[in-house]
């Protein structure tokens, strides 16, 4: 052990920061055994003091310990203090001297993993002494940290990078539903962040890893597997980038596409079964903004080639490789759009939405699902082709309106997401169903003698297919389907009854309602938006000139960056006069010449000088994307316009009211 702590230095002198990375995240998998041995527990403060040497060199951000901090969770002498302490020491090197820095080195979680239960294996016994040691109080006063689940299990921080802030989530093994709730909630609390998330058990290994399956709960609220984990929160969530897990020994990844378009990458590192417990082989993960992507490496502050025994992980293709991403992209998405999401009875940070509405109905030629009877406040919508021929009803009130939480009626959809849980006894369908536009009002206490035969395609519901589920709800689980081009309807004008679920053969499909239990498994919807541009405002006192009239600016197009149509139209002026169209970031109000200069800040004069037409008008298109404007006007920010012009009158010339311009995309 001796020579293994003298080749620390060495060893670590090997791993060199790129220098194209703008930034790092350290991932540490299960030390276990580390904390388990008084002989190998340098190997772990080897790694964190190697975090603490290398901050500013290897430019890290964060530092995520993936679970199984400890071997034998709470059993043993003093509740397994001798492992918990070991573990302790060496995670402190993170904190530094807290007096003097209560921030700490670096900001950093550790998960729980199934040692970390008081008893291995059973989350029943509790986290009690997880929660001694990496609980809430451990990060108490730390800005960085954003608080924890209700059980003190699983954990939220932010931290800063030159790219811009991220979310890190530190989940539970096997996330419950509960578990995953929280997230969903801190995702929607802090918006426009890039999250990763790290949970201890998510993939298994190879170069396209199973999502390992012990933890799913098909048929009732429960544990998730990896599917479900991402299938319940990565991909309604397109903010989340990377799922980070240890738990299987070797490495692991995947990545998968989501139907917000983008791609989930999954990643899985456990070397515990090594010799010395791992040798102490950790994960580097560089974000190379400038060629797009995210450069995964392995190494160890302790393995030195040669003298080591067991593999060199830091060569091995599958623990070292690069993964696909455009920060700046990203991020221009997350924070250049709206995100909102609505599921009945969930709070996403302003309290608990309750525009949820859903039942089915059916023409009881089986006896099952009567025509007299309202199945409104059942826990499931169901539908099906034969049988009591069910028709599913489901709808989002509210979703359009001017509150806060509501899509502004006239805004442009990026991407509308419907999410739904197909679960419980028989609910899978080989033939799963189609959603239809309703056209006709319809309310939980709707029977099929109510609806006169059912709803009728055509006149009741749009013939139109929004969403075909064959093919996704053959097996169960959590599926998010794009229904982007409804929800732009209704956005329209379009009134909103929700949608028509129908049958797509004989085989019956059914999926969670609104009244189901457990929050994260009833239908969600998901709109990412930007609002429609506001209209421009006039201001600015104008003065008669010599025509007697007092000029007039209009702005005409859209005031869309994208669109790049706006004009300038000035009216009321003397014909023949010098006209000159100037812009400004800012209002302003003072006298010149005969008339109000009302244009404030960096004033920018748009050529050309024009002349006044026989109407007594000018006119200048704008183009955005060329001088003087180019770089300067942007979305979301607000330019304001005025004309000056030559006159006869005394001072020589006058001046239009003005228009405030607030730029969208």
């Amino acid at each position: 052990m001796l020579h293994l702590l003298c080749s620390v230095a060495s060893a670590a002198a090997a791993v060199i920061a790129p220098a194209q990375d703008a930034f790092s995240v350290i991932a540490l998998p299960d030390t276990q055994y580390y904390s388990e041995s008084a002989a190998l527990a340098p190997i772990f403060i080897a790694q964190t003091q190697w975090v603490v040497d290398h901050l500013v060199s290897d430019r890290i951000a964060f530092v995520t310990h993936l679970g199984d901090i400890v071997d034998s969770g709470a059993q043993g002498a003093n509740q397994n203090l001798f492992e918990w302490n070991n573990a302790d020491t060496a995670m402190r090197r993170l904190d530094g001297d807290l007096g003097t820095n209560p921030e700490g080195n670096v900001p950093y979680s550790a998960v729980i993993g199934n040692h970390d239960y008081a008893v291995v294996s059973s989350k029943a016994s509790g986290g009690a002494r997880y929660r001694d040691f990496f609980g809430p109080s451990r990060y108490a006063g730390r800005s960085w940290y954003l608080g924890a689940s209700l059980d003190g299990l699983c954990h939220a921080q932010r931290f800063d990078t030159p790219e811009g802030p991220w979310l890190h989530l530190g989940l539970e093994w096997h996330p419950s539903d509960m578990a995953l709730a929280f997230a969903q909630r801190k995702i929607a609390e802090h918006p426009g962040l890039p999250v990763i998330v790290a949970t201890h058990e998510h993939l298994g290994p190879g170069s396209r890893a199973a999502w390992q399956a012990p933890g799913a709960t098909p048929d009732m609220s429960g544990d998730n597997d990896g599917q479900q984990v991402f299938r319940k929160l990565c991909e309604p969530n397109p903010e989340v980038v990377l799922v980070l897990c240890g738990h299987i020994n070797g490495n692991g990844r995947r990545s998968d596409a989501t139907v917000f378009g983008r791609e989930g990458h999954q990643v899985l590192a456990d070397f515990q079964f090594d010799p010395n417990g791992g040798n102490g082989w950790m994960l580097r993960i560089g974000f190379d903004v400038q060629q797009q992507r995210i450069r995964v490496r392995t190494f160890s502050p302790t393995y030195v080639l040669g003298s080591s025994p067991g593999l060199d992980r830091s060569t091995d293709p599958l623990a070292n490789f690069d993964l696909p991403y455009d920060a700046r992209a990203h991020r221009a998405e997350l924070e250049g759009a709206t995100l909102l999401r609505f599921r009945h009875g969930q709070d996403f940070g302003s309290g608990p939405w309750l525009g949820g509405r859903d039942a089915y109905i059916g023409n009881g030629a089986q006896g099952d699902t009567l025509p007299s009877a309202s199945y409104g406040a059942a826990p499931e919508v169901r539908c099906d082709g034969d049988a009591d021929r069910e028709q599913g009803l489901l709808a989002f009130d509210g979703l359009i309106g001017a509150g806060a939480q509501q899509v502004p009626a006239g805004a442009t959809i990026h991407r509308a997401v419907l999410t739904l849980t197909t679960e419980g006894a028989a609910a899978d369908s080989g033939s799963g169903g189609t959603l239809h536009r309703m056209l006709a009002p319809w309310s939980e206490a709707s029977t099929w003698d109510a609806l006169v035969g059912g709803v009728q395609l055509g006149s009741e519901a749009s013939t139109v297919i929004d969403v075909n589920t064959r093919g996704f709800v053959d097996e169960k689980g959590t599926r998010s389907f794009d229904v982007t081009a409804a929800v732009q309807a209704w956005a329209n004008g379009q009134p909103n009854h929700g949608w028509l679920v129908l049958a797509g053969g004989t085989d019956r499909w059914s999926f969670r309602a609104r009244e189901w239990g457990e929050v994260m498994e009833r239908p969600l919807l998901t709109v990412q938006f930007t609002p429609p541009c506001p209209a421009p405002v006039r201001f600015c006192p104008a003065l008669a000139n010599s025509t007697g009239n007092v000029g007039l600016l209009q702005v005409q197009g859209t005031p869309s960056v994208t669109a790049n149509d706006l004009e300038l139209v000035a009216s009321g002026l003397p014909s023949g006069a010098l006209a000159l169209f100037i812009a400004g970031p800012a209002r302003a109000q003072f006298p010149v010449g005969d008339g109000v200069f009302c244009v404030g800040g960096g004033v920018l004069r748009l050529p050309p000088p024009i002349s006044v037409d026989l109407l007594g008008q000018a006119f200048l298109p704008l183009d955005l994307a060329q001088a003087p404007l180019a770089g300067a006007v942007q979305a979301g920010t607000a330019w304001t316009f005025q004309c000056w012009h030559r006159d006869s009158t005394p001072g020589g010339s006058n001046l239009t009211d003005a228009v405030e311009v607030h730029l969208c995309d």
